[in-house]
């Protein structure tokens, strides 16, 4: 992990940001799209995050440009005392124990900001993080849907998961 460091989101790093999880979600693996987001929505949800103090962390590298991000923010009638966790790590940093600290970071950070419980979705294909999420993390699964996603006519399975902080 020398080449990298774990950063609180500065809007500096938006536009490395949008072309990270753009790449992330061009996989076809990991992400709710397959394009990733536009510069504007990026930099809207940063704002969205740093004006409420949602967590929000970015895994910058040597070059200073954003290559990973994880964030937790409340979603609808769940109320601000349960936050959606979003993670993603482009494809060459992975398997060096970043993600986890990276999330890690996050799942504090919201302990501090008063979340009660974090909530996740998860592709059901996606076994590795599954896992992570469960043995490292302590997220228990809450339920499954065989059509929790669609994309490009196509039914994806979801894995709903949640950990309660104390």
């Amino acid at each position: 992990m020398d080449d990298v460091r774990i950063v609180e989101a500065q809007m500096c790093y938006c536009a490395s940001h949008t072309a990270t999880i753009s790449a992330v979600a061009q996989e076809g693996l990991y992400l709710s799209n397959n394009t990733g987001f536009t510069y504007e929505s990026i930099l809207s949800f940063f704002r969205m995050c740093e004006e409420a103090g949602y967590p929000q962390y970015y895994v910058v590298n040597s070059e200073d440009k954003a290559v990973g991000w994880c964030d937790i923010v409340p979603r609808g009638i769940t109320g601000r005392k349960v936050g959606y966790i979003g993670i993603g790590l482009r494809a060459d940093y992975r398997d060096r124990g970043i993600g986890t600290k990276l999330m890690q970071h996050a799942l504090d950070h919201a302990k501090e900001y008063g979340f009660t419980e974090i909530r996740l979705e998860c592709r059901a294909s996606n076994k590795r993080a599954l896992h992570i999420y469960e043995k490292k993390f302590g997220f228990h699964k809450t339920g499954r849907k065989r059509r929790g996603l669609v994309l490009e006519g196509k039914a994806i399975p979801v894995v709903y998961m949640r950990k309660k902080l104390d």
